[in-house]
C-alpha cells in the first residue's frame, strides 16, 4: 500500500491486514444488522396461507400432544400474561421429541441446536418445494442450518419488552426474515430505537444482550422466521451488508 507521507511502519503493516471480520462483526454489540439479500417476493395470499394452516387451523391429527408437538405439528403459544398471540411453529429441527428441547429452558433455540446437532435428526416439515425452504437452500445445506422457526402475531398482539436467556455469547447470529410486516408492526431495542424493518427484510438481530419487544399494532397477521444457521457460508453477503451499512448508512430493505 503506497502512502503519500512518512507513515510508522506498524501502521502499514496494520493496514495491510485491517478488513472486516465476520466474528468481529458477529460479536461488535450492534443490536441489529440490516442484510443485503434479496428473498423471493411473496403474495400475500401465500403468506396469509401459511399462517392460516400453521397457526389458525383446528384441523386434529394422531399425534401424541407432547411439548414438541406444540411446537410442529401444531403451534405453540407461550403461556405468559407478558405477551399476547405470540405464537411459535419449528419448521426446520428435531424430528422427534427430546428432553432438552422446548422454550422456557435456560437455553435458547440456537444454543440447544448447537449443542443436539448430532444427537438427533433434523428435518424439514415443509415440503421440498416450499419457497422458504428452496430459499434458504440456496444459501445452506440442510446440515449446515441449526433452526428455523416462524413467528406470528394478530393485529394487536405483543411481546412485552425481555431479553432472551442464553449461557453463550451469540452476538448478532439470529437470522430473522419478514415474511408478512405490514406498516404498524415493530421489532424495538430499549435505548436503540426500531429497527428499520419492512417487509421482505432480512436482517441479523441481537437478542440476548439489550431488552427489546414486538408490537403488531396493523390490520393483518405479522410472520416472520427466525434462522440458525452456519453464517460462515454467507459471510461474503454479511462483510458487504457491513459495508453498505458504513458507506450508506444503512444495510439494504427492499
Amino acid at each position: 500500500m503506497s502512502t503519500k507521507h512518512n507513515i510508522p511502519k506498524i501502521i502499514t503493516q496494520a493496514r495491510k491486514h485491517n478488513h472486516a471480520e465476520l466474528d468481529a462483526v458477529l460479536h461488535c454489540g450492534i443490536p441489529w444488522m440490516m442484510l443485503d439479500l434479496h428473498p423471493p417476493k411473496l403474495a400475500r395470499e401465500q403468506t396469509q396461507g401459511w399462517i392460516d394452516q400453521w397457526f389458525h387451523s383446528q384441523t386434529a391429527d394422531d399425534t401424541p400432544e407432547t411439548e414438541f408437538t406444540k411446537l410442529t405439528h401444531r403451534s405453540f403459544e407461550l403461556d405468559s400474561d407478558l405477551s399476547k398471540g405470540w405464537k411459535s411453529r419449528i419448521i426446520f429441527g428435531p424430528a422427534h421429541w427430546c428432553e432438552h428441547w422446548h422454550l422456557g429452558t435456560y437455553e435458547d433455540e440456537y444454543t440447544l441446536s448447537v449443542k443436539h446437532r448430532k444427537d438427533y435428526e433434523f428435518v424439514w416439515l415443509v415440503e421440498e418445494d416450499h419457497p422458504i425452504r428452496t430459499w434458504l437452500n440456496t444459501m445452506f445445506t440442510d446440515d449446515e442450518l441449526l433452526n428455523v422457526t416462524a413467528w406470528a402475531m394478530p393485529p394487536g398482539g405483543y411481546l412485552n419488552p425481555h431479553q432472551d436467556s442464553t449461557t453463550n455469547r451469540h452476538g448478532i447470529n439470529n437470522l430473522y426474515w419478514a415474511v408478512q410486516w405490514d406498516p404498524g408492526n415493530e421489532f424495538g431495542f430499549y435505548r436503540f430505537g426500531n429497527a428499520p424493518i419492512q417487509e421482505g427484510s432480512v436482517c441479523l438481530i441481537n437478542n440476548y444482550s439489550y431488552p427489546h419487544w414486538v408490537v403488531n399494532d396493523s390490520d393483518s397477521d405479522r410472520l416472520v422466521l427466525s434462522i440458525g444457521a452456519d453464517l460462515s457460508r454467507i459471510e461474503p453477503d454479511i462483510i458487504r451488508s457491513w459495508n453498505l451499512m458504513h458507506s450508506l448508512g444503512r444495510g439494504n430493505n427492499p
